[in-house]
């Protein structure tokens, strides 16, 4: 999968041009100075900006103004759930836990403000100062930075202090880059290994009728490929051998990563 880390100065006019952000909840313009800031901020590249990503992952982070003490209201959406489950612990919305230790590393950090109009501005991040109640937004040489683990707000707060009602989304993007591939042949070996067995599978479902399965795992390391019980197709005895060999090569991968590598999510 090829991507680019960053937003357009493209992308930041059209957000612009439909009114986001200049007016808060209230009907009042934020200063001009403010406003330059969110764009400036935009237009800028994250840090991090590689050609390929792959195993791209977002988790959405929704937290609003409702009942602090309704859980409903602080929930992760994660692609690979099939439902929202709730990963904060604590009083309001805690702290910011993933649900899974992906082979990834954290390319960037979006927060997309609600409370301006329709169509919320989202913003790279590369610093953003946290207290117990408010963000505050500090534009710095590539956007903000968003620590994990720092409590989510009803509110948070612009540069000049002005405090911004309503809740905010918090995406992150992570994957893995050419330096990362080459540096772990296990994780390039994983990847080619994936999609031969993804490839087998379906053509095994096409020409035999066999049944296949994908299963994430809990701890992360997810598409370990689990195969139903049942009448398989032609090619049952290959997937079978490759779906072991597959497995096998994931638990040393598990094991050789334990440790501390770059900016790991977990």
């Amino acid at each position: 999968m090829a991507s680019r880390v960053g937003i357009t100065a493209a992308d930041v006019w059209q957000v612009a041009l439909d009114g986001v952000p200049t007016y808060n909840l209230d009907g009042q313009r934020l200063p001009d100075a403010v406003i330059d800031g969110f764009i400036a901020a935009a237009e800028n590249k994250v840090g991090i900006d590689l050609d390929v990503l792959i195993g791209v992952r977002e988790v959405r982070c929704v937290a609003d103004q409702g009942d602090p003490d309704d859980e409903e209201d602080d929930v992760i959406y994660h692609p690979a759930l099939d439902k929202p489950r709730n990963w904060f612990a604590g009083d309001r919305a805690g702290l910011i836990k993933l649900p899974y230790r992906p082979l990834v590393k954290v390319l960037r950090v979006t927060v997309k403000p609600y409370g301006f109009g329709a169509q919320p501005l989202s913003v790279p991040l590369d610093r953003i100062r946290a207290t117990k109640t408010s963000f505050s937004l500090v534009p710095g040489p590539q956007g903000f930075i968003f620590p994990l683990g720092t409590p989510l707000p009803s509110y948070f707060t612009v540069a000049d202090g002005h405090r911004i009602p309503g809740g905010l989304e918090v995406v992150y993007t992570a994957g893995l880059g050419k330096r990362d591939l080459k540096q772990y042949p296990i994780i390039r070996t994983l990847i080619l290994l994936q999609a031969a067995l993804l490839c087998l599978q379906s053509i095994n479902v096409k020409i035999g009728g066999g049944v296949q399965q994908e299963q994430v795992r809990s701890d992360g390391l997810d598409n370990q490929v689990a195969l139903q019980k049942g009448e398989m197709g032609v090619l049952s005895g290959p997937l079978k051998a490759l779906t072991a060999s597959y497995n096998a090569l994931l638990r040393t991968a598990q094991a050789a990563l334990s440790g501390p590598v770059g900016v790991w999510l977990g």
